[in-house]
């Protein structure tokens, strides 16, 4: 038996894939290792998928100079399969990993890919890959990662991933599942990243999901939760990701939360959530994005301590008070977004030291005085939106400069000449002024 020699139905399982997901038209990615799939003189050293390195195919480590090669990884990234996965698949027995995602993968999951027991990791994820999950994903005892994202499953799911106990991860995020998040996932404590959003889950959050003790990142936003969050959620030290936005929570944010101090990223924006208290999660040292718009939290922010890792904040649409707080000691903020509030006072000067600034939004406020001069100099703005306040003053001059492509000053006191400056931004796309006191004739700049 020559070196590295791959079983036949190993063969013949790679074949049945490459031939019922249209392998010839498959594209081949030159930035990944190994050659084109080619199903000539086999088991010779020139096409031996294991020695030759096939592009996408794992083999054991030992292969070179094993009598026997076996097939235990095969990772297809955005290559261009379509068609269907074949019942051959079951020849894979000692398959580890099927990375396959953002393909374009169709019908359901054949019955004898949930045969392969060895499997650690099975990513389908972003296909158009449809029909329910059968309650024997149960087999796959051994899984750690399980990625179904962005296709057209329904029924119900929780029920087999709860059997999974050394799931590490899982992503069922945007397909048709119906169901709750069941209390039962605190079996699962391993369990380190939760992606349920866009899936249509209903019912509230169990309390059971913060003793899950190594949970890092929860995605479970856009579903139609209802409900309270629970304080039990204070309990997961380790958590970085925790996204709820898009729901239909109701009450405050426990205070608990602010015992997450590894938190990175928090969003619970468009539920209808109230309190005072939202203010201190905003102390959370390695927060980096604060997303709360689309609630009813009141307070006033002047004098709220910021972490200076933010990089994005959005508050709109709340009801909150006061002058606008010290932005200017989070260096590296990209996007500041404060629309519709009750803000008072005038716009910080400081802002112009905010060099990767991006987006600036502070529509609908009471906001008043003039646009400072210093904000000419930040070269990164792409949106400048300050409309529906009580600014003054003229304008030339003092807008951002360089990447400008939205612009929305409209409903205030500005006067003087329009800011023509702004038009020599080829990447500028929308102008809106109306209800202001500017006067003076049109420039051909506008026309360029």
């Amino acid at each position: 038996m020559l070196s590295g020699y791959v079983p036949q139905h190993q063969i013949e399982a790679l074949q049945a894939l490459y031939s019922s997901t249209n392998g010839p038209n498959w594209n081949w990615n030159p930035n990944v290792t190994g050659i084109p799939w080619n199903f000539t003189s086999i088991n010779g050293t020139t096409n031996n998928p294991c020695i030759s390195s096939w592009q996408g195919v794992n083999c054991t480590d030992s292969c070179s100079s094993a009598s026997v090669c076996d097939i235990v990884g095969i990772e297809l990234i955005d290559h261009g399969l379509t068609g269907t996965l074949p019942s051959e698949i079951v020849g894979l027995a000692d398959l580890e990993w099927l990375v396959l995602p953002f393909n374009e993968l169709s019908s359901t999951l054949p019955s004898a890919l949930f045969t392969l027991g060895e499997l650690t990791e099975l990513k389908v994820g972003a296909n158009k890959l449809e029909g329910t999950i059968p309650t024997i994903l149960s087999n796959l005892s051994n899984l750690q990662k399980l990625g179904l994202g962005t296709n057209d499953f329904y029924g119900t799911v929780y029920p087999s991933i709860l059997t999974l106990s050394q799931l590490r991860s899982f992503d069922i995020s945007s397909n048709h599942f119906t169901g709750t998040i069941p209390s039962g996932l605190m079996e699962l404590q391993y369990l380190e990243t939760i992606h349920s959003s866009f899936a249509n889950f209903h019912g509230i959050i169990p309390s059971e999901l913060g003793y899950i003790k190594n949970l890092t990142i929860v995605f479970l936003g856009t579903n139609k939760l209802t409900g309270t969050f629970p304080s039990t959620l204070g309990l997961l030290e380790k958590l970085k990701v925790f996204s709820f936005g898009s729901n239909s929570l109701t009450g405050e944010v426990p205070q608990s939360l602010v015992n997450l101090t590894n938190m990175e990223f928090f969003s619970c924006a468009m539920n209808n959530l109230h309190g005072q208290d939202i203010f201190t999660i905003m102390k959370i040292p390695s927060l980096k994005f604060f997303l709360i718009e689309g609630n009813s939290f009141t307070g006033n922010f002047e004098n709220v301590h910021l972490s200076t890792e933010l990089l994005s904040m959005r508050l709109d649409i709340n009801y909150f008070t006061g002058a606008i707080p010290n932005v200017c000691v989070c260096s590296n903020f990209i996007e500041i977004t404060m629309g519709s509030n009750q803000f008072t006072g005038t716009l910080p000067s400081c802002l112009s030291s905010l060099k990767q600034l991006e987006i600036v939004d502070f529509d609908n406020n009471w906001l008043t005085g003039t646009v400072p001069t210093e904000y000419s100099t930040l070269a990164n703005v792409v949106t400048f939106v300050v409309s529906t306040n009580y600014f003054s003053g003229p304008l030339g001059n003092v807008l951002p400069k360089g990447k400008l492509s939205t612009v929305v000053i409209s409903d205030n006191g500005f006067h003087s000449s329009l800011p023509f400056d702004v038009f020599n931004s080829s990447l500028l796309t929308t102008f809106i002024a109306t209800k202001n006191c500017f006067e003076g004739s049109f420039s051909t700049q506008i026309c360029q």
